[in-house]
Order: C-alpha cells, then sequence, then structure tokens
C-alpha cells in the first residue's frame, strides 16, 4: 500500500491505490481473530481517509472509514462520518440503514428506529429497511406488537418475500405467545409457495411441540424434502421424530421463554436479533478511547441536526443543536442552509444559490416558483425542478423523471438517476409519501454544499 500511495502521489494515477486500499481495508473488516477486530478497524480507517484524499466523492471510501471507526469502538466518530456519507449521497438507501446500526450500537435505538422509518418512507420497496426495523422494534425496544404489525404490511407488500412470513411466525410464537397463529402465517407460506428450509422445519416443530401432531410434523418434513428445501436441521428433526422425542428441538438452541417452545438453530441465527447489533467493544474486548479516533464534520453535525428536527423525536434538541452550529465561527454554507429550512433564521441572503431557492419553492409546494426555477436552472438541477413537479402532478410517467435514467455523463447527473428511479417507481406503485420524496429532492439538491 505504501509503494502504491507514493506512486499515485507522484503521478496521480490513483485508481490501483484506491481499488487495492478499499479491497484491503474490506477484506480486514470481513476475517481475523475478534481479539484483532480493533486494530483492524484502526488500519481499515486510516485507508478510508487515505482514498478520500484521492476521491473525496468515492462512497466506498466513506463507508470503509465509518466501518473501521465502528470496528474500533469509536461509536461517535463513526456517527459523525455516517452522517456526513448520508448527507453527500442522499439517494443511496444503504448510508441510512447502515448509520441506524451504528445507532443501535451507540446505545440510541429510538433514533435508529426514527431513522429507519424515514428510509422507508423515502424508498418504500427497500426491503432491508422495514428488516431492520422489525429487528429495533422487537429486540431493543421490546415493541414485539409493532414488530409483527410491520412484518404483515411486508408481506403484504412483498407477498414472496420468504423470511418476513419466517420473521413474523417466529416474533408471534416466541414473543406474542401465539403458537397457532405462528402455524397459520407458516402454512399460507406454504400454500403461496413463499418458502424456505426454515418454514417446513419450524411448522413442524411448532405442530409437534403444540398440537401433539407427530404424524403432521412428519408430514411437512417430507413435504420441504419433496419441494428442495431440506437441511441438516430436518434430517436431525426427523431423526428425533423417529426416537419417539416428544419435543422437537435442536442441541444448540435456547427455549423461547415466552411459549416454552423449542425452536431450531437456523432460527436463532436467521432471527435472533443479538447478532446483527452486537456492541463491537463486546465483540472485541478491546476498548480504544474516542480521543484516538476524533473526526470533525461539522456539516454531518448539521445533517444530524436537521434529521432531529424534520424527523426525529426531539424536534427541540435539533433546533438547538442547529443554532449552536451557526453561532460557530465560520459556519459553513451547509450550516446555513439548515438553519434557514429548519426556520431558525428566514433571511439568508443566499437566495441565487439553487438549492436554497429550490427549497422555497418546494417548501411552499409553489408551481410557479418551480417554473422560474426552471428557466434557470441547468444539469441535474433541472432534472429536480421537473421531478418535483411530477410529483405536485402526481404523474408516474413523466419524461422529467424517466429521462434522468438515461443519463450518463457527470456525476451528479449519474447520481440523480437513483433519485428518479425511486421516484418513478414510487409514484408507479401508487404508494409515494409526496412529502418524503420532496424531501429527498432537497436533500439532493443541498448535497453538493461544502461538500469539497
Amino acid at each position: 500500500m505504501a509503494d502504491l500511495r507514493r506512486h499515485a502521489e507522484a503521478t496521480g494515477e490513483t485508481y490501483d491505490c484506491v481499488r487495492t486500499a478499499c479491497n484491503v481495508g474490506m477484506r480486514l473488516l470481513e476475517s481475523g481473530p475478534g481479539g484483532e477486530r480493533a486494530a483492524r478497524g484502526v488500519v481499515a480507517a486510516e485507508l478510508g481517509r487515505m482514498v478520500l484524499g484521492f476521491e473525496p466523492h468515492n462512497p466506498f471510501a466513506w463507508a470503509l472509514w465509518r466501518d473501521g471507526l465502528e470496528a474500533q469502538g469509536a461509536l461517535a466518530a463513526a456517527e459523525e462520518v455516517g452522517w456526513e456519507a448520508l448527507r453527500r449521497y442522499p439517494e443511496n438507501p444503504q448510508w441510512r440503514t447502515q448509520l441506524a446500526t451504528v445507532l443501535v450500537h451507540a446505545g440510541r435505538a429510538d433514533e435508529a428506529a426514527a431513522l429507519l422509518r424515514e428510509t422507508i418512507a423515502l424508498f418504500p420497496g427497500n426491503v432491508i429497511a422495514r428488516n431492520q426495523l422489525a429487528i429495533v422494534l422487537g429486540e431493543r425496544l421490546g415493541d414485539p406488537q409493532g414488530t409483527a404489525g410491520l412484518l404483515r404490511e411486508m408481506i403484504a407488500l412483498f407477498p414472496g418475500d420468504a423470511p418476513a412470513r419466517n420473521q413474523l411466525a417466529t416474533v408471534l410464537a416466541r414473543r406474542l405467545s401465539d403458537p397457532q397463529g405462528a402455524i397459520a402465517v407458516l402454512e399460507a407460506a406454504i400454500a403461496a409457495l413463499s418458502t424456505d428450509a426454515y418454514t417446513y422445519n419450524f411448522l413442524a416443530i411448532l405442530m409437534n411441540n403444540t398440537r401433539g401432531d407427530r404424524a403432521g410434523a412428519a408430514t411437512v418434513l417430507r413435504a420441504g424434502q419433496a419441494a428442495g428445501l431440506a437441511d441438516e436441521v430436518t434430517a436431525e428433526l426427523q431423526q428425533q421424530l423417529h426416537e419417539g422425542r416428544r419435543q422437537l428441538r435442536h442441541q444448540s438452541t435456547r427455549a423461547p421463554q415466552a411459549t416454552g417452545l423449542a425452536v431450531t438453530a437456523a432460527a436463532a441465527v436467521q432471527f435472533d436479533l443479538s447478532r446483527e447489533f452486537t456492541d463491537p467493544a463486546q465483540a472485541t474486548g478491546v476498548a480504544v478511547p474516542e480521543a484516538a479516533a476524533q473526526v470533525d464534520l461539522p456539516d454531518a453535525r448539521a445533517r444530524r441536526a436537521l434529521f432531529r428536527a424534520e424527523c426525529g423525536d426531539d424536534r427541540a434538541a435539533g433546533l438547538a443543536e442547529v443554532r449552536r452550529l451557526l453561532d460557530e465561527d465560520g459556519a459553513s454554507a451547509y450550516t446555513r442552509y439548515v438553519a434557514r429550512r429548519t426556520g431558525v433564521v428566514s433571511g439568508d441572503g443566499m437566495g441565487h444559490v439553487f438549492a436554497y431557492a429550490f427549497d422555497r419553492a418546494a417548501q411552499a409546494g409553489s408551481g410557479a416558483a418551480l417554473r422560474a426555477l426552471l428557466d434557470h436552472a441547468q444539469g441535474a438541477d433541472r432534472y429536480v425542478v421537473r421531478s418535483a413537479q411530477a410529483l405536485m402532478a402526481g404523474d408516474a410517467e413523466s419524461p422529467a423523471v424517466l429521462g434522468a435514467n438515461d443519463i450518463d455523463a457527470g456525476s451528479a447527473l449519474r447520481r440523480f438517476a437513483g433519485v428518479a428511479g425511486t421516484i418513478n417507481g414510487a409514484l408507479r406503485g401508487g404508494h409515494a409519501d409526496h412529502s418524503a420524496m420532496l424531501r429527498l429532492l432537497r436533500d439532493f439538491a443541498a448535497a453538493e454544499l461544502s461538500a469539497a
């Protein structure tokens, strides 16, 4: 890496250095003994920062920097990098779901849930955000009813999503003491051909353990085999039935406290969310002082304050943070934008900047103001305005929205294709949250402020 870096600095040829650094950093975080994770995180974070020195707009480098900090246990710094990545790339739901994981690690599950709800409103077709919110509600916020409701909504929207049905059955059986409801969910999954091996195995366990229906359990396991959806757990359960055991269980699985049911190892792996949200400090056993990984990204703090003011549960705290940032010497253009957008200040004297002018027009829902903007906007800004017009008109076939997908020149235009696809898909699906979509356009318009 040192040789590649020297070559890049001497020649300006950065491709090999950047790609190798990203690959090495990713491998460091993916593998290795748990006791090395903090040290590996230090190296990965430094590699991410090095790449940003060559390519400030490289989204993978931002992710590598954030994940390296998180691996060290430097959660405040990781969160700040996460907010900055979200600010720069609002069109990518991945930054939001990954930041939500950092927030959970930092002990702020409420804020993570709020961020995931906003993600779902902005990207209604994103299954990952819905699954992650179900996990946070059930495992961190103690709301199994909310989890079940969210999963039922997911099944209605995505009837072919087998994990959602399995997860709902697991929540019903393990958290809500409703094994019969779980059986009904799993039987419906099999009827809808939305299954995997877990579906059949868990159904067999529930039928045997709660109904005493050994013959039915055996039939279910044979059906899973016939469908090509058997695994090693299937074979173990069949052996237990053959041995005449009254309760089916897998040796490495604890019984749910709510129902007394035994569940399979597959259940623990698939739906035990402690795996998903293990605290990095606990995982590594190494405490890394926050001072060893300090970052200073005031625009990231402004983006967090904007989220808290608009979407979080503590608007007053968000506004107070905006005021504090605004009072600091040399407040950035983005901080001033956030202050105006949240109403902390009114007269900004920045009406000539597109992000400011578009924000005012979008907030007011003014078609006339948008038409006036269109006369002067250029590049990606024109597509931002035309997409806002399409949203206000509810026009799923607008060439403005569809046209951006054909753009292949200019980074901002390429990035806007993702925004266009999201808006168009939501409009066509009939489940667009227009205020959320306009907020996404406003975030995109402001993403380039102070982004140098």
